[in-house]
């Protein structure tokens, strides 16, 4: 979970003139009211059965493959501070700089966005995943800017995962992860090692991997699950059940 410098049928209306009139002129007419108005369909129904966390992970793959097959499609959307375009700061999230940069991302992603998700849904799911990944990129270039981090070009999923996991600590506090696999610690506790360990990273030059990128999506996951708790219209929000029961 690192991101790496690169290098070289809705009901039909009534008829109101199907509605019989009455039968003399003393009586009242029957009242007509009109049906439901039809509405045309959510965004992304055509893909009913998929959830946004194997749609993403199957993008993700796609674009490994292509990287692989097709010579220039890394430095075409990878994201390139000194010939910056504006498609960089999303197509980036979803190129990787070798098998284990790819695998550790897909796992993290695997392990962890099918619980916001099934809170969030799907569509606020991947606004999440995207700005996260975008915020990261932008927190990135402003550290290059400000002469913090080289300029070197970035690729990877992980400010967009940080994101999920920001959320995450936001929502769902308590929820127990494994460092290591041996060490338990709540998703709070965890956030506050992430961002320990990621801002170390940042004025870590030497390090080869962009934290930056990743607080950035960390503090947009925060941001968000933040608002989220106090939204009472919203699934999860204030006014609904704001805890789980994963510990």
């Amino acid at each position: 979970m690192v991101d790496y410098y690169y290098r070289p049928g809705a009901p039909a209306l009534r008829n109101p003139s199907a509605i019989p009139r009455a039968a003399s002129s003393g009586s009242r007419p029957p009242s007509w009211r009109p049906g439901p108005r039809p509405s045309g369909p959510p965004p992304f129904s055509f893909l009913p059965g998929i959830s946004a966390v194997n749609a993403l992970l199957a993008a993700i793959a796609a674009f490994f493959v292509l990287q692989q097959i097709l010579p220039g499609f890394t430095e075409t959307f990878y994201f390139d501070p000194g010939n910056l375009q504006w498609w960089m700061p999303a197509s980036s999230i979803f190129l990787h700089a070798s098998l284990l940069h790819i695998a550790l991302n897909a796992y993290a992603l695997w392990m962890f966005g099918p619980l916001l998700e099934q809170r969030m849904g799907r569509m606020r799911f991947l606004a999440l995943f995207f700005l996260g990944g975008i915020a990261g990129s932008a927190l990135y270039e402003l550290t290059i800017l400000s002469g913090i981090a080289p300029a070197m070009p970035a690729l990877g999923a992980s400010g967009a995962i940080y994101a999920v996991l920001g959320a995450m600590a936001v929502l769902m506090p308590r929820l127990v992860v494994l460092l290591l696999g041996i060490i338990p610690l709540s998703m709070r506790q965890a956030a506050l090692l992430w961002v320990g360990l990621e801002l170390a990273g940042t004025f870590d030059p030497a390090s080869g991997i962009a934290s930056a990128a990743h607080l950035g999506g960390l503090f947009l996951g925060f941001a968000w699950g933040w608002l989220e708790a106090r939204s009472p219209g919203l699934p999860g929000g204030a006014g609904q059940s704001a805890r789980l029961g994963w510990r």
